[in-house]
């Protein structure tokens, strides 16, 4: 029998009615699938203050500027605090989506994909007050030693090193090495300033134990990297730039600065940084 009219444009309708609600139910799954995403970003365990630790604010500067980033592309993160090296690990293998703060070296050139800088720092040697050091050339360093963490990049201190001119002491962190400082068994630390001077105030009440040496040896930008190992880290790491760049333009970035009490590196230091 056939419909009439009516009948017909009645069976049409709730045809087309299934159809939305069945596109409805479609975009809401989607949406909560896309929403579920979330990747794992690990960093060390031991702060690396203003930037990253469990203890800082919003996990710190660059840990809140990252998860700025990703969350302005939908998706969520989770950050985990491991030892150094085997956060590394983890992330060169693919494991976590990536790490972060590091610094540019040839070595991990080869193995990770990196972000524009998060911030900049200049690299200086830091030393007890009391001790009578220069440095105006490597001489002035001869039979020294130096502490740099283990996972921390040696390309700074390399000609130093290959030369021999200093020797190495590598401790797990960063804290560490200020304490053998302190204590006289080391008589050099390298770092940046701001990181160098939160560290001992955190340690020692006060950074006015130590000084630190005028020559320059790297300027340094912090960065996160993601493995090449990984399929999607060229995709995830060109769309992360985009991004950042953006909300530089727009001021959101100096916004998470003024928030840590941090000043923004200048765009000279931005354009040295590696």
């Amino acid at each position: 029998m056939t419909p009439t009219n009516g009948a017909g444009y009645m069976s049409l309708y709730l045809t087309k009615a299934r159809q939305a609600v069945g596109c409805a139910l479609c975009l809401i799954l989607l949406s909560g699938w896309a929403a579920a995403v979330e990747y794992t970003l690990v960093t060390g365990k031991d702060s690396y203050p203003p930037f990253s630790g469990e203890d800082l604010p919003n996990g710190g500067l660059v840990t809140e500027i990252i998860q700025a980033v990703l969350a302005r592309s939908g998706v969520g993160v989770k950050i985990e605090y491991l030892p150094w090296n085997r956060g590394f690990r983890l992330a060169e293998a693919g494991d976590v989506l990536g790490t972060f703060p590091y610094v540019k070296d040839r070595d991990r050139l080869d193995a990770f994909h990196f972000s524009s800088p998060l911030y900049v720092t200049v690299e200086l040697f830091f030393v007890r007050r009391d001790e009578d050091i220069k440095y105006a050339s490597d001489e002035d360093l001869a039979g020294l030693v130096l502490c740099r963490p283990l996972g921390y990049s040696l390309e700074s201190v390399q000609p130093l090193l290959d030369k021999g001119v200093v020797k190495l002491w590598t401790p797990n962190d960063l804290e560490t090495c200020f304490q053998l400082l302190e204590s006289k068994r080391v008589h050099l630390v390298p770092i940046g300033v701001r990181v160098g001077r939160s560290t001992t105030e955190r340690l020692f009440g006060d950074s006015e134990h130590f000084r630190v040496l005028s020559k320059p040896l790297q300027v340094n930008g912090l960065h996160l990297i993601i493995s090449r190992r990984r399929a999607d880290a060229k995709t995830i790491m060109t769309d992360f730039n985009k991004t950042l760049s953006e909300m530089w333009k727009e001021g959101v970035i100096r916004k998470i600065y003024d928030k840590h009490h941090t000043q923004m590196p200048t765009d000279e230091l931005l354009k040295a940084a590696p």
